[in-house]
């Protein structure tokens, strides 16, 4: 019998799943009545036009391990909805195959040490997660705001092992659960152009090096939690209804490895604005028109920005001064 417990909240349900044959009106009002975003995000993670024409990157970047977890305004309800996903929707939101234990454990280590070290006073907050019999990893995503991907490389090839994701970008867990990187990644258009160097990048990673890359989409949904595809449809024909209805959301996406176990983690670190937050920055709403204006029509497609991409440009372009 395991010592971890698989549900610490009783049985899990899928009873609060939102199903978009049944979003009601008021349900429509209330996500895309004006209101402000839930976390105003770093200027130095709002998008901008990569050199030359549009292409899939990888964009990785070095980062000091210092600066593995940001924590935001957010942080309080992310967490909230963290432990509601945790307790209804368990077999959704984490999974792991057996004799993942060891790695995991090492990648808890390794958070709760720079909790205590870079962040002691949120590790205050979230100490007692350590008090309850959970695997690791599970265990070690009730601490950050991250989602974590234990990904495992010891068969030659990158698996996806284990997982505690409550902020997935309209996948679900129990679909790229196990896969490969070509499975995990088979809905993106082009991903075969960068597929060999995306995998040789992470099987050379060394404990001493740890990376950052970003990824980001303009939806008309605010939740962090979105596990299928479009729910919400709001009209969407004027500038003003694009400031108002639309988030951009951004995941900065962290690489690390350590060296008892050669555990490999992939962190998500999303966070969301509405639109109209960008309203006095005008310096920002420029650069993410950039990004907006380089995307090709196969890459507005897959994002499901076709839509309303036309308002968006708008009232950017207005705030923006360009």
């Amino acid at each position: 019998m395991s010592r971890f417990r698989s549900h610490p909240f009783g049985t899990a349900s899928d009873s609060s799943v939102t199903d978009p044959a049944t979003v009601t009106r008021d349900r429509l009002l209330e996500v895309c009545a004006p209101r402000l975003g839930k976390m105003a995000i770093p200027d130095e993670l709002i998008p901008q036009a990569g050199p030359g024409e549009f292409r899939l990157r990888l964009g990785l970047r070095p980062f000091d391990p210092s600066a593995w977890f940001v924590f935001g305004d957010d942080r309080a309800e992310a967490m909230a909805e963290k432990r509601t996903l945790l307790s209804t929707q368990f077999d959704d939101v984490f999974r792991a195959e057996p004799g993942t234990e060891a790695k995991s454990q090492e990648i808890l280590d390794e958070v709760v040490g720079n909790l205590q070290t870079h962040h002691p006073n949120v590790f205050s907050l979230v100490r007692h997660e350590l008090d309850v019999p959970l695997h690791p990893l599970d265990t070690a995503g009730r601490l950050v705001q991250d989602d974590l991907v234990l990904m495992d490389d010891s068969r030659g090839t990158l698996r996806f092992v284990a997982g505690s994701v409550c902020a997935p970008n309209r996948w679900k867990l129990a679909v790229k659960f196990g896969g490969d990187m070509l499975h995990i990644h088979r809905p993106v258009p082009e991903y075969a152009t960068i597929a060999s160097p995306a995998e040789q990048t992470m099987q050379r990673l060394t404990p001493e090096r740890s990376l950052w890359r970003l990824n980001w989409n303009i939806m008309d949904n605010p939740d962090r939690y979105q596990p299928a595809g479009v729910v919400l449809r709001p009209s969407i024909r004027t500038p003003e209804a694009a400031a108002t209805r639309l988030w951009l959301r951004i995941e900065r996406q962290t690489l690390r490895r350590f060296p008892r176990t050669n555990a490999l983690v992939f962190c998500i670190r999303t966070m969301t604005c509405r639109i109209d937050e960008l309203a006095g920055r005008s310096h920002e709403a420029a650069q993410l028109l950039g990004a907006v204006d380089q995307l090709p029509p196969w890459m507005i497609e897959h994002r499901d920005m076709s839509r309303y991409i036309g308002p968006l440009r708008d009232w950017l372009t207005e705030v923006g001064g360009t």
